[in-house]
């Protein structure tokens, strides 16, 4: 039987299903607050992504007042941002391809292009 999170998650996406487990967090409005989470989740996601598991940053998508009842969100704190996390399916099901073909989510900028040593004039090698 499903969780009303891996619910939740189902009907937000449309393309996340069978996930067991998820990472959220909520702040406290304050200068930086945001942005602070968002660095800690990053990192989370990354130790993640290298232990071989799959997350999906969700946020704009996200169910706030849904999501936030189930996680006991307090009424001074604003949930932040969700991901579920777990092993990714071998094989991307076609609808998630074709999302990803129409929104050119494998297509990325050259490095050099989206990093920079101090001056958008000077790039910041790869190595």
């Amino acid at each position: 039987m499903k969780s009303s999170l891996s619910t939740i998650f189902e009907r937000i996406s449309g393309l996340i299903s069978g996930a067991r487990h998820y990472l959220t967090g909520a702040v406290k409005p304050a200068a930086g607050a945001s942005e602070d989470f968002g660095w800690l989740m990053e990192d989370i996601i990354l130790k993640a992504t290298e232990l071989g598991l799959g997350t999906c940053w969700l946020g704009g998508t996200l169910d706030r007042k849904v999501f936030g009842h189930h996680i006991q969100l307090q009424p001074d704190e604003v949930l932040a941002a969700a991901t579920p996390i777990g092993f990714p399916v071998a094989r991307m099901p076609a609808k998630q391809k074709l999302i990803r073909t129409l929104i050119k989510a494998d297509k990325r900028r050259p490095f050099g292009q989206l990093f920079f040593d101090g001056s958008p004039s000077v790039p910041l090698a790869e190595d």
